[in-house]
Formats: C-alpha cells, structure tokens, sequence
C-alpha cells in the first residue's frame, strides 16, 4: 500500500490508469515521517493500546470526486478542495491520528489516500467505534458532503445505495471491462480482415490473442453474473431517465458507468460468441498443458481448466504428481464457489496470515472466515506448507457444510413422470416443519443439519444487509450445537452449561481450547417450528438484537435440536447461535 500510495514503483501493471510521466504533479496534504508500518507501529505504542492478532492497526481512506467536477479547476483550487476534505476527516478522528494524506494527480481523477490509526479519546484501538456499522458511514458521506458544499457549491452528492437499492460495480471490475475491451477490438480487426486467401496467416495471428483473451473473458463473465440484477434495474429506468435528469434528481455519472459496462458487456459477449467453441476450447486449454506424466489426469484436469478452478502452477505447467499446499487448495474451492455462482465474500478487515504467498491471500482469508481450515490449539496454520489427506477431507467438508450442499437427489426411476425425491434443503427454506420433514422420512440428523443450514443462512443474509461481517464457523457451529443438546436433555434455558458450569465466552474457550478468544455469545430460544420463526423471535428482542448484529463478532454457527411424543406432535425444540471474535 504505501509503495503506492508514495508512488515508490517505476511500473504499476495492475493499474494502468497510472502515468509515470505525472508522477511529479502529485503532492502532500500530510507527509509521513517514516515509513508507513513505524508510524503506525509509535503512535500505538505511544498511546500505550493493547493490541489483538486481528485488530485494525490502520485505516485507508480514499476521497475524490467525478472527472468532470476537476475539469478546469486550477492547481490551487484543486489543492484547497483535498485540504477541506482533510480538515473533515481530522475533526472526526483526531488530526493526530493522520500519519499519511497524498494526492494522487497521476491518474484519470484527482485523489486522496489518507491513512490512520484509530485510537480513541481515551487511548484505545478501536476502528470500530471510531467508524462505525455501515449505516454510520452513510451519515458521514451524507456530512461529509455539507462540510464541502459550502466552499464547493458546484460539487454534487451521489445517491446512497441504501436509498436506491442499486448495488455499486466496483472499480477493478470497470477497468477489466476496458481493459478486456481493447484486446476484444483488436480481435474483431483481425476477424473482420479473413478472406480465403489470408485465413491461415491471419489464424496464426489470432492464436495468441484469443489464449489471452479467452481465460481473461470468462473468468470476467463469472464475475458479472452478480450484477445480472443491477443491468435488468437499468432497463427498468431507462424510461425515467430523462424526467429524473429534468427535475435534478440524478447525476449522470452513475447511469453513465453502469450503461458502458453494460455496453462493454454486451460487445464482449459478441466477440466471443464469434470465435468458433473449438477455437474458444483450444484457447482457454492453452493456458497450460499437462505434463506427459499426467495423460491419465487429463480430462479432469482440462475440465477444472476450462471451469476456472485451476492455472497450473507457472511456465505451462500443471505437475499433478506435486503435493498440494493449503494455500493451492484454499484457491481451488473459492474458484470453484465462484464457478457456482456462491457467495465467496469474506470480512475485508482480516489481516493475512503468516506464511501466506501474496497470490493466496484472498483465497486463504476467505477460507478461514468459512471456518474451513482446521486449527492447533487456536493457532492457523502455514498455509504455504502441504496438506495432509485428513485436513483436505476436514477442508471439503467443512465447504460442503458451508454451502449447504446435502445429499445429492437421485435420478427417477420407472420413466420421466416420476419426480425425484425433494432435498431437505429446498423443503426447508420453502418454510416446511421439522414435523413435516420427519413425517416425510427423514432422519433426525438429516433435520438437525437442514435446519442448522437455514438458520445460518438467513443469519448471515441478513447481517450483510446491515453491513455486518459474517461467516459460517464450524468450530463455532459445533459448539451450538452441542449447548442445543444439552438444553434440550437438561430441559433448561440457562446460559451457563451443565458439563462445564460456565457460560459465553469461559464456555466457548474450555470446549474449544481457544483460550485466545476475546469474546464469544449465545442466542437461545425454545419451541419455534421454523428456522424463520426463530430468527424472528430474536428479532424481536432488543437485548438479542444487539448481539446479533455486533460488528466484531464476525464468526457464527447454529445449532438445534429436538423431541417427539408419542403422538408423534412436533415440540420441545431447542436453538441456539453462537457468535465469537474472529480467532
């Protein structure tokens, strides 16, 4: 970050926005004395804070607005507008804290990277107190742009996704579109110039621009499929467009983005469409080739290539007789979710482990926040190192219990009238009873697992609405499932446990041995029928409600279970969700 930040690169591949050649018109607000790591390191020993593995040491923040707002202003004027920005941003966090505020005039727009330590008034390190749940932000932006309006009446205020439910594009996902819609252009030239006489040499030209595009493209198809929704909101308001911009309600800058990526989408599209699926086929193969060695892994392995899930390991190689790290396996399920269309979000104020390759940190980060990666004694860990054949079996189970993925249905028997049998997990996100379920044949554990599955997913779709980081654990989810047990055995709805005589936290570190866990809470109810019942009950409780939405306990897991009395009449149930500190 701070390579970036203070421009300490000749080359930056991974943008290319930036000019080298402006690199001198880029300027301070705050210049940091030392590096960025020794001011963050003094002014927390300063202030004397405890600090945790995965506290926030530091924040960036970026500040900037449209291209068209800059255009014409003066170097001064320019230079006045980020020091009224930084003016805002020191009454809100202590001036004190900023150790870093530079301007960048190298790229498309003009802007700020301010970096800081959040340590409170009275000395803590706490960057969730001092910036607060997503709502929170909303009301700084919302104050931010009063603090700057009045000095810059021109500058207009954006609307909040929270109003208008459209979901922001992010911006590397602009730039892949550009940056994937030259290479697509070049292409097109090459296509539309094949006549009979030149096919063959313009084929061999075309060869290695589609082994680049055509991996780049699909991975970049994946990742728009999330935004299906928000191009279908475009087409919806398009007739109101006009009326919108006549009566200054919308700026056009956001409509504007959204329609050239859609347009940007749809040409892509095109062009791939247009080379043969052999051709495509061929290219997307070309990314690496599998060894001699490898003949019997071939199809597997051409199949995982074409899905995305593996690169080979460098220089157009797969070594499929190389033994696999933690890291590489980390990579290949996240793909693979991705592949799916699955949520792969994971809580963006995790630090990067230790022993973690550059390439992997994203993957591994992801992996533990699904509580995937097996730990000793609380500790995570290399993840650059092999895995053995028992964590890889924890590792894909773990995924599967994760991503509710159940027994898989078996195909119709006796000709195509036939249905085959309902999945548990479908008959009970469509609102189904355990009694219902269990008058359908399937077992206890069967239940146990689907409603547990449910809980959690409503638990976290939920908490993401608020902004709130949450992740399936599944140490957490066997400790919740544990206490509902024994509630239920014990006929009790007392926090403190019967096995252990303690409750929260003490609890969750003696059965666990995580005794490095700064906090951990329980959710408890009794007799709800459904999991949406019961998540409507803590709803309804203001004590629940604020642990349930607790910024810092990110890692969750439910549990439940249940009787039947000889009347067969669906009671006595018993749910519990824990939520912990990340560890």
């Amino acid at each position: 970050m701070e390579a970036h930040h203070e421009r300490k690169k000749e080359k930056y591949a991974s943008n290319p926005d930036i000019d080298p050649n402006r690199k001198s018109r880029n300027f301070h607000i705050i210049q940091p004395e030392r590096t960025y790591w020794r001011e963050v390191d003094n002014r927390i020993k300063t202030a004397g804070c405890k600090t945790r593995k995965d506290s926030v040491r530091f924040v960036d923040t970026l500040i900037t607005a449209s291209p068209e707002f800059f255009k014409g202003k003066k170097r001064a004027e320019i230079q006045a507008f980020f020091k009224t920005a930084v003016d805002f941003l020191a009454q809100r966090i202590g001036r004190d804290n900023i150790f870093a505020a530079t301007v960048h005039m190298d790229e498309k727009a003009p802007h700020l990277h301010l970096c800081f330590t959040p340590i409170t008034q009275d000395g803590r390190l706490s960057a969730k107190e001092i910036i607060g749940n997503r709502t929170q932000l909303t009301k700084w932006q919302d104050d931010f742009f009063a603090h700057m309006v009045k000095k810059f009446p021109d500058l207009e205020r954006g609307e909040s996704a929270s109003k208008t439910g459209r979901r922001h594009i992010p911006t590397r996902v602009l730039k892949e579109s550009i940056s994937l819609s030259k290479q697509a252009e070049k292409i097109q030239e090459v296509l539309d110039s094949i006549n009979p006489i030149n096919a063959k040499k313009k084929k061999e030209e075309l060869a290695p621009m589609l082994h680049k595009f055509i991996p780049q493209a699909e991975s970049y198809f994946t990742h728009m499929k999330r935004y299906k929704g928000e191009f279908e909101r475009q087409e919806r308001e398009n007739a109101a467009l006009e009326k919108e911009i006549a009566d200054g309600k919308l700026g056009l800058s956001e409509r504007l983005q959204m329609y050239n990526l859609k347009r940007d989408y749809e040409q892509l599209k095109t062009i791939y469409n247009a080379v043969p699926e052999e051709e495509r086929k061929k290219a997307a193969r070309a990314v690496f080739q599998p060894q001699r060695r490898a003949r019997d892994y071939s199809v597997p392995v051409t199949w995982a290539n074409d899905a995305g899930i593996v690169q080979g390991v460098g220089g157009g190689r797969f070594a499929p007789h190389d033994q696999l790290t933690r890291e590489q396996l980390s990579a290949m399920m996240f793909r693979y979710a991705r592949s799916q269309g699955w949520n792969v979000d994971f809580w963006a104020g995790r630090p990067t482990p230790e022993n973690t390759s550059a390439w992997a940190a994203n993957y591994v980060r992801w992996a533990i926040d699904r509580g995937l990666v097996q730990t000793d004694s609380g500790r995570l860990p290399a993840f650059n190192a092999t895995a053995n054949r028992g964590e890889t079996a924890f590792f894909v189970h773990s995924f599967m219990v994760s991503y509710g993925i159940n027994r898989p249905v078996n195909p119709p028997q006796g000709g195509n009238n036939q249905q085959p049998p309902s999945n548990i997990d479908t008959l009970t996100q469509n609102g189904a009873t355990g009694q219902q379920l269990h008058q359908q044949g399937f077992s206890r554990t069967e239940i146990q697992g689907a409603f547990e599955r449910e809980l959690t997913r409503l638990v976290n779709a939920l908490r993401a609405e608020h902004g709130v980081p949450s992740n399936f654990n599944q140490t957490v989810a066997n400790v919740a499932r544990t206490r509902a047990e024994e509630s239920l055995r014990h006929n009790s709805m007392t926090h403190v446990s019967e096995a252990t005589g303690l409750e929260h936290t003490p609890h969750f570190r003696q059965v666990t041995g995580l005794n490095h866990v700064g906090f951990a809470g329980e959710i408890l109810s009794i007799n709800n029928a459904t999991p949406q019942d019961v998540l409507n009950s803590w709803l309804d409780s203001p004590g629940h409600r604020w642990v349930f939405f607790a910024t810092d306990l990110p890692m969750i897991g439910a549990g439940f279970d249940f009787n039947t009395n000889p009347s067969n009449e669906w009671h006595h149930t018993r749910w519990t969700l824990w939520l912990a500190h990340s560890f």
